[in-house]
């Protein structure tokens, strides 16, 4: 069975993963513009950049991101394909320390507890 994973941040980026073979210790980079967003996004000057790795625990994540107007107000994973504005499966803005989200995603982790940025 293929896995994806999608993940969309505060408008300003998205990044789909389709494997056959996404296992512990699978490592990704992605760079996140406004280019990538489903949506338009303006103004279109922010950045980032998200490190992702698989372990047995499950998706550690650090995305840090620049450039934005104001103050982060929703930071959140998506699960869809390319091109497709797909729904929210995890929220991050508490993982936020500055511009830096940092965390683990577990599959124990409730969705209804943890989303603050609706």
């Amino acid at each position: 069975m293929k896995k994806s994973l999608a993940i969309l941040l505060s408008g300003i980026a998205f990044l789909t993963i389709h494997s056959d073979r996404l296992t512990a210790g699978t490592h990704f980079i992605a760079r996140l513009d406004a280019a990538q967003q489903v949506h338009t996004v303006s103004p279109d000057t922010a950045t980032g950049t998200g490190s992702f790795t698989l372990t047995d625990a499950g998706l550690a994540f650090n995305v840090t991101v620049e450039g934005l107007t104001g103050a982060i107000t929703a930071a959140h994973f998506h699960n869809a394909a390319a091109g497709v504005a797909g729904g929210v499966v995890h929220a991050i803005l508490g993982d936020f320390t500055g511009n830096t989200a940092s965390g683990l995603w577990t599959s124990a982790d409730s969705e209804l507890n943890r989303r603050t940025d609706r």
